[in-house]
């Protein structure tokens, strides 16, 4: 099944009632496009799966098993330095794209509460998953921390997903939000 603006409004509310105040326990990569969060969420534990992959973009809570290679990827091991033992603390949706957020308190290094946003971006071949901090004031764009996929300037002249880079959403392309558009006026 596709996802859309919609499908993705849905999923946020199941994951949102399921994984909320969940900690993430393990974080692992199977494959070089997928993440997996396991997340204890006082009844027991769930399986996230974020795929980021082209044919198949999807978040869904799973409970087949995969095997992990021997050592991880280094995007899963950035995942593990900065959201291991995180607390979910909010699961949203980007206006009525197909932009999954995850916003998760951890501990920093020096043992300070520190907000980050793991980005899941659902867009066929263009899907991909970024892990940014958020900032203090809100008005500050989020600071991308790292990415599954990097997209340089000769990949993107509208964005750049780099770390150390601002986050920039995806384009919206004259797209009506479903959210905030009034029926009659919008047609």
């Amino acid at each position: 099944m596709a996802f859309d603006g919609i499908t993705t409004y849905h999923l946020i509310g199941e994951l949102d009632h399921t994984l909320k105040d969940g900690r993430i326990r393990k974080i692992y990569q199977p494959e070089k496009d997928e993440i997996r969060l396991l997340i204890n969420c006082g009844a027991g534990n769930v399986t996230l799966l974020l795929s980021v992959n082209a044919n198949n973009p999807r978040a869904a809570l799973t409970e087949k098993k995969k095997s992990n290679p021997e050592t991880p990827p280094s995007f899963c091991m950035v995942l593990r330095k900065h959201i291991l033992n995180g607390t979910i603390i909010n699961v949203r949706q980007h206006q009525s794209d197909r932009v999954l957020i995850l916003d998760i308190t951890s501990k920093n290094e020096f043992n300070e509460q520190e907000i980050k946003s793991l980005i899941v971006e659902i867009m066929g071949r263009n899907s991909n998953i970024i892990l940014t901090h958020v900032p203090q004031s809100p008005e500050a764009s989020p600071v991308i921390i790292d990415s599954l996929k990097k997209v340089g300037s000769s990949s993107s002249r509208y964005r750049q997903i780099l770390p150390g880079l601002m986050y920039k959403t995806p384009p919206e392309k004259d797209r009506l939000n479903f959210f905030t558009c009034n029926t009659p006026e919008a047609f």
